[in-house]
């Protein structure tokens, strides 16, 4: 899950244009250039590996929170 290669989707705040980057792209860079508009998008790499956390704890929370249901046949 979320490994290096997988795609993170990166919306622009200027145009609305989403572009993918692979995971190990955004935390070894800290700019891209929209695909829409052409903008310059700039993070910062500490909140970059922050918010993978968040969404990594996220994904664990909904899973401790199925259920089994027995299907009935």
């Amino acid at each position: 899950m979320f490994g290096d290669s997988d795609e993170w989707p990166v919306w622009c705040p200027d145009c609305g244009a989403l572009t993918c980057k692979p995971i190990r792209w955004l935390l070894e860079n800290t700019r891209l250039t929209c695909s829409g508009c052409g903008a310059q998008l700039a993070w910062y790499r500490e909140r970059m590996e922050r918010d993978l956390e968040d969404a990594y704890r996220a994904v664990v929370n909904f899973s401790k929170g199925l259920r089994v249901e027995k299907s009935v046949r």
